[in-house]
């Protein structure tokens, strides 16, 4: 909050960060992820989720679209579209 300016901004520090013309995004991280930004956070989450039944699975960006929604294949069918085929998301 020092380096983006709202935090001397109640004071009337108007020469920091963002009120100085900076880009405010330029204070966000969203080019890292959450494993990125935090490397413990991955143990932590899988402390939590880990049991003898469940295994927590972590998707990449590449899998979010199928694997996060349970396709687990593409089936043609009539007029060449293409339909998903859904089965329970399964650790691996």
């Amino acid at each position: 909050m020092i380096a983006q300016g709202g935090d001397g901004l109640s004071r009337g520090a108007l020469n920091e960060g963002v009120m100085r013309g900076e880009d405010f995004l330029s204070f966000i991280p969203f080019h890292l992820s959450a494993f990125e930004r935090e490397p413990k956070l991955m143990d932590w989450v899988q402390d939590l989720v880990n049991t003898s039944t469940t295994i927590a699975t972590f998707l990449t960006l590449d899998d979010w679209f199928e694997r996060g929604h349970d396709i687990s294949e593409w089936s043609t069918r009539l007029a060449n579209h293409s339909v998903p085929i859904i089965h329970p998301l399964r650790a691996i």
